[in-house]
């Protein structure tokens, strides 16, 4: 094994890999599925230099919860773990709208203390793991991790994706991610392997435009990225609760022009903004349908930018009968969420 003096350091920066979106939960004994956590997507490295917690974008989330040090203990150096950031509600699930304020402009706490739920190790001992099978960097990942808070490993569930997106729905979690058996990790790909699919229609949007009714935001002008072209997809209501947060967000962002690549049809109270802020917009319409007017704002995203924003495709896979008793999905989400009780 090499020494901390030869080995070569561990990546400064790495895209993480990224799941394509599926239209519907499918069973598959070439698939295993995890819970879709609802946070910010974390790289956790340790190595001669110490512990480092970065975004997707290589920004350091250390400096913003300095909490995470703490994960230091629970790991070995020459490690590099995929992982997501939470902060969890009072009932334990996963909340972006608590993280966000965490990590946004105000800084502010709210919820639990926060997690890293990791489920992938790209690198031991300094060595990278990419090129090798899924369910073995699992196997790795769960037997390299000192169990306890910060860092937890959730469970993963065999084949049944369709009763495990509804236990996940039952329990008022993001969704499901399926990962083939044997599929390597290829940073920044948006590959085949991986596959996602949402308990409630979801998308991440750049927001193009706000519509003002008597005096205040009502409806949020969305776009997102088809190529390199800036496009429509919708409008998203503004609940009252979040409309003074909308204003303040898209303060100083206002312009004469429309951002879209193409025209847009004018109405009582629109005004522009500079493209420079994300959002979770959820609808009825389900993965790859696009924004009816059931369209509503969730949050801000603060871990994302407007090119991150993209119009999916979404892809229907085939699908067997489940396999496995009726009450393992259950159990895996509840471990997942309750990994100590």
């Amino acid at each position: 094994m090499e020494t901390t003096k030869d080995a070569p350091p561990l990546p400064r920066h790495l895209a993480p890999m990224q799941p394509r979106l599926a239209i519907a939960a499918f069973n598959s004994d070439d698939f295993i599925f995890e819970v879709k956590w609802d946070g910010v997507r974390a790289l956790v490295a340790k190595d001669a230099t110490g512990l480092r917690v970065t975004d997707r974008h290589g920004m350091d989330l250390l400096a913003r919860v300095p909490e995470l040090a703490r994960a230091a203990r629970q790991l070995p150096e020459g490690v590099l773990l995929d992982a997501e950031l939470v902060i969890c509600d009072a009932q334990g699930r996963p909340r972006y709208e608590q993280l966000a304020a965490r990590l946004g402009r105000a800084q502010r706490k709210a919820g639990r203390g926060p997690l890293l739920l990791a489920f992938d190790l790209l690198y031991e001992s300094y060595r990278s793991l990419m090129d090798h099978p899924l369910l073995e960097r699992r196997e790795r990942l769960v037997r390299l991790v000192v169990p306890g808070a910060p860092i937890l490993v959730p469970e993963h569930l065999e084949s049944d994706g369709e009763p495990f997106l509804e236990a996940v729905r039952e329990f008022g979690l993001e969704g499901v991610v399926a990962k083939r058996h044997d599929s390597t990790y290829v940073p920044g790909a948006r590959a085949a392997d991986w596959f996602k699919v949402h308990a409630v229609g979801r998308m991440d949007v750049a927001v193009c435009g706000v519509i003002d009714r008597d005096g205040a935001p009502y409806r949020l002008v969305c776009g997102a990225y088809r190529d390199q072209s800036l496009t429509y997809v919708g409008r998203a209501y503004i609940p009252p609760f979040l409309r003074e947060y909308v204003r303040r967000e898209l303060e100083g962002l206002e312009r004469d022009d429309s951002p879209l690549d193409a025209p847009v049809e004018l109405q009582p109270g629109l005004n522009w903004v500079a493209p420079e802020r994300c959002a979770i917009v959820e609808h009825a319409g389900g993965d790859g349908a696009p924004l009816g007017d059931d369209a509503r704002l969730r949050s801000f995203r603060v871990d994302l930018r407007p090119e991150d924003c993209h119009v999916e495709e979404a892809v229907r896979m085939p699908s067997g009968a489940p396999r496995l008793e009726r009450d393992r999905p259950r159990l895996v989400v509840l471990r997942s969420l309750f990994p100590h009780d």
